[in-house]
Parts: C-alpha cells; sequence; structure tokens
C-alpha cells in the first residue's frame, strides 16, 4: 500500500521547474502521413507547361458497327469527318512556407537546428498538396483575380458511374472494368480508393488467389494486384479519398504531371527578425486519353 510522505519533505514535485533538470530528449518524432503520395511517386512526367492554359487534343475512334458492303459500279461515298476533341487544364501555383523568428533559429532544440527542420516539413507539406489537387482540384481559370486552379483527375476523367450501395462487389468491380474496356485499350491500371473499398476487394474470391509465405508462417489475406478478364489492376488505398463515397480507376499512362516549375525553394529577404523560407511550384495534370478510366460516385 502506498505511504504518505512525511510532512516538511522536500519532494521532485515541488523542485519541478524550478531547480530539477529535464530528461528532454534531444529527438523529435514527426507523426506523419503526407509521405503517402501513390500518384506523385507513379505518374509520369507529362510535356513542360509553357503556358497558364495548357492544351491538348485528343481523337476518339469507335469500332466498325456493320453495313460497309459497297454496290457493284456505285460512286465513292464519303463519310464527315469527325474534328479532334481539344482539352484544357490550368496552371496552378502552389506554395508552402515556414517563418522562424532569429532568436529560435539560433537556440538550442530538440529535433537539431530548427530551419532546416522547417524546411524539410514544408517540402513534405508541398508534396502533400500537390497530390490533393491532383485528384480533387475542381479547376478555375484565373478570371475576376481569382486563383487558378488546376483540374484533377476526378474532373478530368471522361466517364463516371453511381455506386449502387457503399460496398464495392466483385460483379459491380468488374463491371467498372468493362466501361473502361469498352472505349479504350487496356494499359497499365491503376486502382485508388480508401481503406473500406480496399477491404471490400481484400475479400473478393473469384479474381484473385490468397497465399502462405511458408517461410514467415503468415497467410497473407490481402490483395494489392488483382487479375480479371480485362487485365491486370493494381490496388492503392488513398488516405485523400478516406471517407470520400469516391473510387476511380486510370491508365497511368494516361494522367500525367506536367510542370512549369517543379517544386523549388527560396529564402525570401527578411523584413524583421526571423528566417522566411518559402517551397513552391507550378503544376497542373495532363490526361492525353480521358477516356481511359472511371470514377466510381457514391461508393
Amino acid at each position: 500500500m502506498a505511504v504518505t510522505a512525511d510532512s516538511g519533505v522536500y519532494l521532485t514535485h515541488d523542485a519541478q521547474g524550478k531547480q530539477n533538470k529535464q530528461d528532454l530528449l534531444d529527438i523529435m518524432k514527426t507523426i506523419d502521413v503526407r509521405d503517402d503520395n501513390p500518384l506523385t511517386k507513379e505518374l509520369g512526367a507529362g510535356s513542360a507547361v509553357t503556358a497558364a492554359y495548357h492544351e491538348w487534343t485528343y481523337f476518339s475512334r469507335p469500332r466498325s458497327s456493320g453495313g460497309v458492303a459497297i454496290t457493284e459500279g456505285s460512286d465513292f461515298s464519303y463519310t464527315t469527318l469527325t474534328n479532334p476533341t481539344r482539352a484544357i487544364n490550368y496552371l496552378e501555383t502552389i506554395d508552402e512556407t515556414f517563418n522562424v523568428s532569429d532568436d529560435q533559429s539560433e537556440v538550442a532544440t530538440t529535433g537539431g537546428d530548427e530551419v532546416k527542420r522547417r524546411k524539410a516539413d514544408a517540402l513534405r507539406s508541398l508534396m502533400a498538396k500537390i497530390e490533393f489537387e491532383g485528384i480533387w482540384a475542381s479547376g478555375n481559370s484565373g478570371a475576376s483575380n481569382t486563383a487558378r486552379v488546376m483540374k484533377g483527375i476526378l474532373s478530368l476523367l471522361s466517364k463516371s458511374t453511381n455506386a449502387s450501395n457503399p460496398t464495392v462487389t466483385e460483379a459491380n468491380w468488374l463491371n467498372y472494368l468493362q466501361e473502361i474496356d469498352r472505349e479504350t485499350t487496356w494499359g497499365t491500371m491503376m486502382a485508388f480508393m480508401d481503406i473500406s473499398k480496399k477491404k471490400n476487394i481484400d475479400s473478393f474470391t473469384g479474381s484473385n488467389t490468397k497465399f502462405l509465405d511458408v517461410s514467415k508462417k503468415r497467410f497473407i489475406n490481402y490483395i494489392n494486384v488483382t487479375e480479371t478478364t480485362f487485365g491486370i489492376v493494381e490496388l492503392y488505398r488513398h488516405r485523400d479519398l478516406t471517407n470520400s463515397g469516391r473510387l476511380f480507376i486510370i491508365d497511368k499512362d494516361a494522367f500525367k504531371w506536367a510542370y512549369a516549375k517543379r517544386p523549388y525553394y527560396t529564402e525570401p529577404a527578411p523584413q524583421g527578425h526571423y528566417v522566411r523560407g518559402v517551397y513552391s511550384t507550378k503544376v497542373t495534370m495532363e490526361a492525353p486519353n480521358p477516356l481511359a478510366g472511371i470514377a466510381v460516385l457514391n461508393a
């Protein structure tokens, strides 16, 4: 049982914050999910951007639907040619800044040099911002003195469908893939979803095989790649889709990051007793084949 200290005894609790030294470790652990950015890692680079409005054209041609036989002795018949589609996206400027006082930059701190730590942290935040915009940005031309905003993948995809219920069934999953296959060739397909949808697909039985890792004596009960009648699809749980009711599937070669300026660092001249830093980029999303994918809404 606990025994109460005698009255008048000088305790560590009394001395804490007055004369006792603190046992503060010289480390700082960053609890961070900002580095989980599969789109910035997996999608390739598009064309160099040279204007605020980034444009490209694409041309979609269907297969023959029959009725092509020619009557003997007839004149040539000319069909009306269709125009290609001209697509546009907007160049978006994204910043991540920090501002540290002279004194704070010079005193001893846990985690090392304060400015160096804030600089590294700013770059990680910038990359997470780029990732989020690449999915969710809805597009704005910059008219009326507003910020230009790119169109993210959900806005660029030509095809979308409403899910019949929030649970992704194997039959619905195959239907989504079929919608893509109808209009474009099958490429390196990637599907992005929140963890609840990923768990649904982990439970599929027809299009994947669970296996036992004998060396580690463990049963592998999840999948990161599924093989279907249409082809292989890589699966990614995406943190920016958590609880969003969205799932999208794209050909990784049909969507590209297009930069006017890749992420770069500057230190503006101080106007007071502080150190300022800015990471910036000028970026947009390029979609040479917006038919090569599908957005699933209300999933």
